[in-house]
């Protein structure tokens, strides 16, 4: 469990420069009732031009290289920003039905988050798995509550949500 300064101050300049991509948030990305307030950004740029962010990212590309032996390779890598008086996200999938339906559980593609500051929220339905095979089911939301440093790896057919945030993160 760490926190970097240095990295939170380089992400914090990225979203200061740049828009990034709007996400659907408390509505679909087009809906007039989006708050527009949680944007994601690409980390390619900024691993290139930051040695903090490079040196902290391959830092934990390594721990999860020890913790599961190069199975899993990352792709897609991403800051996750909400401003401050972010709505909660709408409770969602990563992956398509179509593109987990018939994947074993070693096939299944896994989510990871990791908090680069304290008291990060984030809105989750256990057992909501293999959630497209029965879209009746009812699921109990459950927020866990992650400091910097901490991370959670989900299939990627967990029902989760961004949860509201009261300062920017």
């Amino acid at each position: 469990r760490s926190s970097n300064p240095a990295v939170v101050a380089a992400c914090a300049r990225l979203v200061a420069n740049d828009p990034g991509e709007t996400l659907f948030n408390n509505a679909g990305v087009s809906d007039d009732d989006n708050d527009r307030r949680r944007h994601q950004y690409p980390l390619e740029g900024l691993l290139e031009e930051n040695a903090a962010v490079r040196e902290y990212c391959e830092a934990l590309m390594a721990k999860l290289r020890a913790q599961f032996g190069g199975r899993l390779a990352p792709r897609d890598m991403v800051l996750l920003w909400s401003d401050a008086r972010c709505a909660a996200q709408r409770a969602h999938c990563d992956f398509t039905r179509e593109r987990v339906e018939g994947l074993s559980d070693d096939e299944m593609p896994l989510g990871f988050v990791f908090a680069l500051q304290d008291d990060t929220p984030l809105d989750v339905w256990p057992g909501a798995i293999r959630c497209f095979d029965d879209p009746g089911r009812e699921l109990a939301h459950r927020r866990i509550m992650l400091n910097a440093g901490d991370a959670v790896f989900f299939r990627g057919d967990l029902v989760h949500a961004g949860a509201p945030f009261d300062r920017s993160n």
